[in-house]
């Protein structure tokens, strides 16, 4: 959970960078992130374009209404990460997949 990961080091000063999340399926992780006053964006990324649609559907609220870009949910194969600058992703990366094993 992320409230365990914070607690074990994030400070919280990197709260306008964005963070990936990598192979986020359909975890509920980026909002966890979000509701615990990150500014974001998250950038959640999955090779299942179910899974990102089933977050589409889910996260309306931070995907659409809003000036300041939240969240985003992108179908890419995180072993390449075609879709994304390197850039782009100022403030970490997350690996979900290990955190689930953890």
């Amino acid at each position: 959970r992320y409230e365990e990961m914070r607690a074990d080091g994030g400070d919280g000063d990197s709260a306008n960078e964005s963070i990936l999340v990598v192979g986020s399926g359909t975890s509920r992780l980026g909002e966890q992130i979000l509701s615990n006053s990150y500014v974001g964006p998250v950038l959640q990324v999955d090779i299942s374009s179910l899974s990102i649609k089933l977050l589409r559907d889910r996260y309306k609220r931070y995907l659409e209404g809003s000036r300041v870009r939240r969240m985003e949910l992108i179908t890419d194969d995180c072993r390449q990460l075609s879709s994304l600058e390197p850039e782009s992703v100022g403030g970490g990366a997350i690996d979900k997949g290990l955190i689930d094993v953890l």
